[in-house]
């Protein structure tokens, strides 16, 4: 059996061997915390986006796991290279086949309702994760898990079909456990209100929806990991008041005023008035996974053609498009894959020319070369016309104002009828069952990058439950299952090189830009800390107050 536990001691790197599943490591930005950091205070937080659910297991967004990590912790950490380490775990097994994982739990964890965190607990909260109806976001974490059991107060064992990269990354994620009393009798469980209880440093006070959620400190609170735990273990700040505002100028405004300590989320127009400001702070922290992208649809008209979907790659001036947009502030993106990842292949930067002229060219050989009476590409009769169907809780980061330039482009450069179209939640899985759509934008960030790219990518359901582009490529299929299923990195690098030139040359995705968290606050708060591998701000556990 190789081992894999480890005690709870002083913050070190664990040691690297071929079986510990090697994931995405990312850029971070974090703010050095004065050596002695002011205890109390109320800290208010503007976010951009609200939170669809502050159920951890069942969110699916990355720009709201800072606000719910006050809440819910995980079982294990994941750093800068990687590598796992203890949180609510105090260490891990891996066997020698890799079909089995042994989780030892720490004896000292209290949900905040009282109840323990024991091996009964974690079984009651995997029996929920398992249910069909539940945790869609899940299932692709699981596909490979056929059993777990308590072995005893202490111990929980789970059994793979097969040695699988997704699974200690789950642990270090989206399992965050729940309190056995919220599963068995919480009618808040979806949405995860007041009673739906956590491990995590702060309580949920109130969340008054779309204005504001209140936590409160949790006063016993002593098991955060190592590599971000506060001196006194418990949270400085006595409460954090989130405020969602959507509007960009309103988040600026209110820091600038003074009404909100910290805001994430900045535009790139406004990125001047905080960077290097007198009285501001202001971090840009890139991230791991997939790197905002287009995902084309091949089962749609037109787009089932790679001359058509490389001419529309290849006919958008990105550089300038995103200069327009963000002003100089974001990373032009290559690869399905972004920098941040050990993974990347970097030899397919500037691999995508610019080049109008070919890209009409390529539109004419694949046979649209005719134009109705309002100058869009036509055959058989047909309009080529494009759709991106979003959802707008996720449409951010003025996502909205890319996709318009791009559709613009598309319309007056190649002569393709693109419509954006921004739809609610429902109505947006409503137009992906019905196939309803051309064009799917996502970013996905991911501390492995098999979680990024069997959900975009895999034509198994149960894997792929956002891939969009419906490639259903066996091939590609292929190449998800050599990265995934496999402990040997050697062997995953240059599988996740080939995936990424096949991807490429496919031209299956439009990369645009690379995701980084953008947080401005006044210079009163200390000790903001951004998660290695994911990029986003961690949470407020670590931020005090001054004065």
């Amino acid at each position: 059996m190789t081992t894999y536990l480890h005690k709870l001691r002083a913050l070190g790197a664990l040691a690297a061997t071929t079986a510990l599943i090697a994931a995405c490591g990312s850029n971070t930005t974090e703010q050095s915390a004065d050596a002695a950091q002011t205890e109390g205070g109320d800290l208010v937080w503007a976010i951009e986006t609200e939170p669809t659910t502050l159920n951890p297991q069942l969110n699916g967004g990355d720009a709201v796991k800072h606000v719910i990590r006050g809440l819910f912790d995980s079982y294990l950490y994941a750093n800068e290279a990687g590598e796992y380490e203890p949180w609510l775990a105090e260490g891990y097994e891996v066997s020698e086949d890799g079909t089995t994982i042994t989780l030892t739990l720490r004896d000292d964890v209290t949900f905040s309702n009282g109840e323990e965190l024991d091996a009964d607990a974690v079984v009651q909260n995997f029996d929920q994760l398992t249910e069909d109806d539940y945790a869609s976001s899940s299932r692709n974490s699981l596909t490979s898990l056929t059993d777990y059991e308590a072995v005893d107060a202490t111990t929980v064992e789970f059994t793979l079909s097969q040695p699988d990269a997704l699974f200690l990354n789950y642990l270090s994620s989206s399992s965050s456990p729940i309190a056995p009393e919220s599963l068995e009798s919480s009618d808040e469980l979806e949405s995860g209100g007041t009673t739906v209880y956590g491990t995590g440093p702060f309580t949920l006070e109130s969340w008054n929806q779309g204005q504001e959620i209140v936590f409160a400190k949790r006063a016993d609170y002593a098991w955060a990991p190592q590599a971000i735990a506060n001196e006194d273990d418990v949270a400085y700040l006595d409460s954090v008041t989130y405020r969602i505002l959507g509007e960009n100028s309103t988040r600026t405004g209110a820091l600038s005023s003074g009404q909100a300590d910290v805001i994430t989320g900045i535009p790139a127009v406004d990125v001047p008035l905080f960077d290097g400001q007198d009285g501001f702070e202001y971090y840009n922290s890139p991230a791991g996974g997939s790197p905002y992208s287009i995902y084309l649809n091949v089962t749609r008209p037109g787009l089932d053609d790679q001359n058509v979907r490389e001419a529309i790659r290849q006919g958008l001036d990105l550089d300038t498009l995103l200069d327009s947009v963000y002003q100089g502030q974001v990373e032009r993106a290559w690869s399905s894959l972004t920098p941040a990842s050990p993974y990347y292949d970097e030899s397919l930067e500037d691999s995508v020319p610019y080049d109008v002229e070919g890209a009409n060219d390529l539109l004419d050989e694949a046979g649209w070369s005719e134009r109705d009476g309002d100058g869009f590409r036509v055959k058989d009769g047909e309009r080529l016309t494009v759709r991106a169907v979003s959802a707008a809780p996720y449409v951010r980061d003025n996502r909205d104002v890319l996709l318009q330039a791009i559709g613009a482009s598309l319309r007056n450069d190649l002569g393709i009828d693109f419509a954006f179209e921004p739809v609610d939640l429902g109505t947006e899985s409503e137009r992906a069952e019905a196939n309803d759509y051309e064009l799917f934008d996502n970013s996905y960030g991911g501390s492995d990058p098999a979680s990024s790219y069997d959900v975009l990518y895999s034509s198994d359901p149960a894997r792929g439950f956002i891939a969009r582009g419906n490639y259903d490529d066996d091939t590609l299929d292929g190449l998800l299952d050599e990265g995934r299923y496999s402990f040997d990195t050697e062997a995953r690098h240059e599988t996740y090189k080939e995936l990424q030139a096949y991807i490429s040359e496919e031209a299956y995705q439009i990369p645009l830009y690379v995701v980084a968290d953008t947080v401005g606050t006044k210079d009163t708060v200390k000790g903001l800390t951004f998660d290695p591998v994911g990029g986003n701000a961690w949470s407020a556990y670590t931020v005090s107050k001054e004065g």
